[in-house]
């Protein structure tokens, strides 16, 4: 009897604490709130990115005339450059699937789809479906508004931390970091892995187009600019082949060789945001002639 009496006065005390703990705590972030109200910096890791990219997905009111779907390749690409409504669901660390996927799940249907190509690969493809499986995620604070991405972003101003490397905004590139990571690239093993799984990663992109195909949206797959020693890789020629044979009866449009020459990169295959820029007004324009 004493020991029961005892576990339950531990449990209660126990749970008495956490929300007391949990109390001070809603109060204290409150009251920082007060003192340093927002806005703080959004952090610019790429989690955070894509967070802050599926949260503003919500608040879309209006079919946009441009969707971006794909990898961090795209993440450079120069939004300002385009009409206004138009995003770019283009994830770090993720796929154009994921994007797909994203769109279909919210019924926005874009005037034009465009889709990156440079990676196929099921590694980390369907990091949406917790999203599309608990609507109720759509429906948390807006992604700024949330205590965690509050405090990041107090800690990145107060001790005045830059997400972004210098290299990627092209301020310094490092020409000998570049040749090493492309010395990387070129192995057959690390070009391999980026199409492990194309010919049904293909098969699963095509299968989940058809409803935007069947909506009116014209479709354009295209192929991000590398260093210009990088273009010629022989999975880079492997993609496009089976775009060309899996999508040969659609009626979707291929951008698949881009001029590499102008594009230093800071890693070998990811523009600088100046490089993005560049880049922008080219694929818009060949978007244009299609």
């Amino acid at each position: 009897q004493v020991v029961q009496v005892d576990l339950f006065i531990f449990n209660f005390n126990m749970i008495k604490n956490v929300v007391l703990y949990t109390i001070i705590l809603f109060i204290s972030c409150y009251l920082i709130t007060l003192v340093i109200p927002y806005p703080v910096p959004i952090p610019e890791a790429p989690w955070h990115k894509n967070e802050l990219k599926v949260s503003l997905l919500k608040t879309q009111q209006s079919q946009p005339p441009i969707a971006i779907v794909g990898t961090s390749y795209s993440n450079v690409l120069d939004m300002q450059q385009m009409d206004s409504g138009c995003i770019n669901l283009s994830f770090g660390g993720h796929t154009a699937l994921d994007g797909i996927l994203l769109l279909r799940h919210q019924k926005i249907v874009p005037e034009k789809l465009l889709i990156d190509i440079n990676y196929g690969n099921f590694d980390t493809t369907g990091w949406v479906n917790k999203y599309i499986q608990y609507p109720t995620l759509f429906s948390i604070n807006p992604y700024e508004n949330r205590p965690t991405v509050y405090a990041t972003g107090l800690l990145v101003k107060l001790l005045q931390y830059d997400y972004v490397a210098f290299s990627r905004t092209g301020q310094y590139v490092d020409s000998v970091a570049v040749q090493n990571a492309m010395v990387i690239l070129k192995q057959p093993e690390s070009q391999n892995h980026n199409i492990r799984d194309l010919n049904n990663y293909t098969i699963a992109l095509k299968k989940n187009l058809v409803w935007f195909e069947e909506q009116g949206t014209s479709i354009y797959f295209y192929l991000m600019p590398f260093n210009p020693e990088l273009c010629d890789l022989p999975y880079l020629d492997k993609i496009r082949t089976t775009y060309l044979s899996v999508f040969a009866n659609s009626d979707y449009h291929f951008i698949l060789n881009p001029d590499c020459s102008p594009y230093f990169t800071y890693d070998g295959r990811h523009l600088t945001a100046e490089e993005g820029e560049q880049f922008t007004r080219t694929l818009l324009k060949t978007i244009e002639i299609n």
